[in-house]
Protein backbone atom coordinates (compact mmCIF):
# COMPACT_ATOMS: atom_id res chain seq x y z
CA UNK A 1 0.00 0.00 0.00
CA UNK A 2 0.94 3.36 -0.96
CA UNK A 3 0.62 5.09 2.94
CA UNK A 4 3.18 2.61 4.22
CA UNK A 5 6.03 4.24 2.24
CA UNK A 6 5.15 7.48 3.99
CA UNK A 7 5.09 5.95 7.64
CA UNK A 8 8.24 4.15 7.06
CA UNK A 9 9.74 7.58 5.85
CA UNK A 10 8.27 9.70 9.21
CA UNK A 11 8.71 6.55 11.69
CA UNK A 12 12.44 5.19 10.24
CA UNK A 13 13.56 9.09 9.89
CA UNK A 14 11.98 10.91 13.22
CA UNK A 15 10.97 8.77 15.54
CA UNK A 16 13.45 5.51 15.75
CA UNK A 17 16.02 8.65 15.99
CA UNK A 18 14.11 9.78 19.16
CA UNK A 19 14.14 6.82 20.44
CA UNK A 20 17.67 5.90 19.86
CA UNK A 21 18.65 9.31 21.17
CA UNK A 22 16.70 8.47 24.30
CA UNK A 23 18.79 4.79 24.55
CA UNK A 24 22.02 7.10 24.19
CA UNK A 25 21.40 9.17 27.02
CA UNK A 26 20.69 6.91 29.57
CA UNK A 27 23.14 4.90 28.52
CA UNK A 28 25.59 7.88 28.87
CA UNK A 29 23.56 9.22 31.97
CA UNK A 30 24.64 5.64 33.63
CA UNK A 31 28.11 5.09 32.39
CA UNK A 32 28.86 8.46 34.18
CA UNK A 33 26.95 7.85 37.42
CA UNK A 34 29.00 4.34 37.61
CA UNK A 35 32.14 6.30 36.56
CA UNK A 36 31.71 9.10 39.04
CA UNK A 37 30.58 6.39 41.61
CA UNK A 38 33.73 4.30 40.90
CA UNK A 39 36.30 7.09 40.88
CA UNK A 40 34.71 8.40 44.95
CA UNK A 41 35.11 4.56 46.10
CA UNK A 42 38.74 4.52 44.93
CA UNK A 43 39.31 8.14 46.69
CA UNK A 44 37.70 7.19 49.38
CA UNK A 45 39.64 3.94 49.84
CA UNK A 46 43.05 5.13 49.02
CA UNK A 47 43.08 8.67 50.18
CA UNK A 48 40.48 8.89 53.11
CA UNK A 49 40.93 5.02 54.25
CA UNK A 50 37.52 4.83 54.09
CA UNK A 51 35.17 1.93 52.85
CA UNK A 52 31.71 2.79 51.53
CA UNK A 53 30.01 -0.20 50.50
CA UNK A 54 27.18 1.71 48.70
CA UNK A 55 29.80 3.03 45.72
CA UNK A 56 30.69 -0.38 44.59
CA UNK A 57 26.71 -1.54 44.71
CA UNK A 58 25.56 1.87 43.00
CA UNK A 59 28.55 1.12 40.29
CA UNK A 60 27.39 -2.70 39.73
CA UNK A 61 23.98 -1.39 39.24
CA UNK A 62 24.42 1.74 36.87
CA UNK A 63 26.53 -1.01 34.66
CA UNK A 64 23.57 -3.67 34.55
CA UNK A 65 21.05 -0.68 33.33
CA UNK A 66 24.10 0.71 30.97
CA UNK A 67 24.02 -2.73 29.51
CA UNK A 68 20.41 -3.66 29.06
CA UNK A 69 19.77 -0.20 27.70
CA UNK A 70 22.52 -0.60 25.17
CA UNK A 71 21.95 -3.89 23.61
CA UNK A 72 18.80 -1.98 21.99
CA UNK A 73 21.39 0.18 20.48
CA UNK A 74 23.60 -2.70 19.82
CA UNK A 75 20.74 -4.65 17.62
CA UNK A 76 20.12 -1.58 15.70
CA UNK A 77 23.01 -1.24 14.66
CA UNK A 78 24.25 -4.34 14.02
CA UNK A 79 27.05 -4.43 15.95
CA UNK A 80 25.85 -7.34 18.26
CA UNK A 81 27.64 -10.66 17.70
CA UNK A 82 26.04 -12.78 15.73
CA UNK A 83 26.77 -16.05 13.66
CA UNK A 84 25.67 -15.82 9.76
CA UNK A 85 26.23 -18.88 7.88
CA UNK A 86 23.54 -19.24 5.27
CA UNK A 87 22.68 -15.24 5.52
CA UNK A 88 24.75 -13.44 3.03
CA UNK A 89 24.05 -16.72 0.54
CA UNK A 90 20.57 -16.62 0.32
CA UNK A 91 18.78 -14.25 -2.20
CA UNK A 92 15.46 -12.86 -3.18
CA UNK A 93 12.42 -14.64 -1.17
CA UNK A 94 14.70 -17.29 0.48
CA UNK A 95 16.42 -14.05 2.18
CA UNK A 96 13.60 -12.70 3.10
CA UNK A 97 12.14 -15.50 4.75
CA UNK A 98 15.16 -16.31 6.59
CA UNK A 99 15.59 -12.92 7.70
CA UNK A 100 11.60 -12.69 9.38
CA UNK A 101 12.11 -15.93 10.88
CA UNK A 102 15.05 -14.40 12.90
CA UNK A 103 12.96 -11.02 13.36
CA UNK A 104 9.87 -13.50 15.12
CA UNK A 105 12.28 -15.67 16.81
CA UNK A 106 13.93 -12.53 18.88
CA UNK A 107 10.90 -11.17 19.35
CA UNK A 108 9.30 -14.70 20.72
CA UNK A 109 12.22 -15.03 22.91
CA UNK A 110 12.32 -10.98 24.16
CA UNK A 111 8.81 -11.79 25.50
CA UNK A 112 9.38 -14.86 27.18
CA UNK A 113 12.16 -13.43 29.21
CA UNK A 114 9.52 -10.52 29.75
CA UNK A 115 7.08 -12.68 30.51
CA UNK A 116 9.27 -14.59 33.50
CA UNK A 117 10.76 -11.42 33.99
CA UNK A 118 7.29 -9.84 35.30
CA UNK A 119 6.60 -12.42 37.45
CA UNK A 120 10.10 -12.67 38.80
CA UNK A 121 9.27 -8.29 39.80
CA UNK A 122 5.51 -10.02 41.37
CA UNK A 123 7.72 -12.25 43.21
CA UNK A 124 10.16 -9.93 44.43
CA UNK A 125 7.89 -6.95 45.07
CA UNK A 126 5.99 -9.21 47.00
CA UNK A 127 8.80 -10.23 49.41
CA UNK A 128 10.44 -6.79 49.79
CA UNK A 129 13.59 -7.89 48.67
CA UNK A 130 16.39 -5.01 49.37
CA UNK A 131 19.72 -4.31 48.05
CA UNK A 132 22.04 -4.99 51.12
CA UNK A 133 23.70 -1.56 50.72
CA UNK A 134 21.23 1.00 49.01
CA UNK A 135 18.28 -0.60 50.49
CA UNK A 136 16.46 0.00 47.27
CA UNK A 137 14.02 -2.96 46.01
CA UNK A 138 15.28 -5.60 44.22
CA UNK A 139 12.58 -4.99 41.38
CA UNK A 140 14.40 -1.95 39.94
CA UNK A 141 16.93 -3.68 39.49
CA UNK A 142 15.34 -6.95 37.60
CA UNK A 143 13.15 -4.21 35.71
CA UNK A 144 16.53 -3.36 33.70
CA UNK A 145 16.20 -6.94 32.27
CA UNK A 146 12.51 -6.22 31.20
CA UNK A 147 13.52 -2.90 29.60
CA UNK A 148 16.33 -4.08 27.19
CA UNK A 149 14.35 -6.93 26.15
CA UNK A 150 11.92 -4.23 25.34
CA UNK A 151 14.30 -1.92 23.18
CA UNK A 152 15.11 -5.02 21.47
CA UNK A 153 11.52 -5.55 20.80
CA UNK A 154 11.05 -2.10 19.23
CA UNK A 155 14.41 -2.79 16.86
CA UNK A 156 13.33 -5.97 15.96
CA UNK A 157 9.74 -4.72 15.11
CA UNK A 158 11.45 -2.04 12.94
CA UNK A 159 13.45 -4.51 11.15
CA UNK A 160 10.34 -6.48 10.42
CA UNK A 161 8.70 -3.66 8.91
CA UNK A 162 12.09 -2.73 7.22
CA UNK A 163 12.35 -6.52 5.38
CA UNK A 164 8.21 -6.72 4.48
CA UNK A 165 8.89 -2.97 2.79
CA UNK A 166 11.69 -4.05 1.21
CA UNK A 167 10.32 -7.43 -0.75
CA UNK A 168 7.43 -4.55 -1.44
CA UNK A 169 9.85 -2.46 -3.12
CA UNK A 170 11.88 -5.36 -5.05
CA UNK A 171 8.23 -6.57 -6.21
CA UNK A 172 7.15 -3.13 -6.98
CA UNK A 173 10.25 -2.78 -9.11
CA UNK A 174 10.08 -6.06 -10.80
CA UNK A 175 6.46 -5.15 -11.76
CA UNK A 176 8.02 -2.11 -13.98
CA UNK A 177 9.90 -3.96 -15.82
Amino acid sequence: PPFLGCWEDFYMKEIAKKFESLQSWLTVIFLSIMACSSFFQVLNRNIFMLTISWTEELSRYCMIWMTMIATGISVRKGTQMGIDIWGDRLKGTARVISDLLICVLIIAFCGIVMVSVIQLIAIQIHGGQESPALHIPMWIMTLAIFIGMLFICVVEIENTVKVILSRNKSDDSKEGI
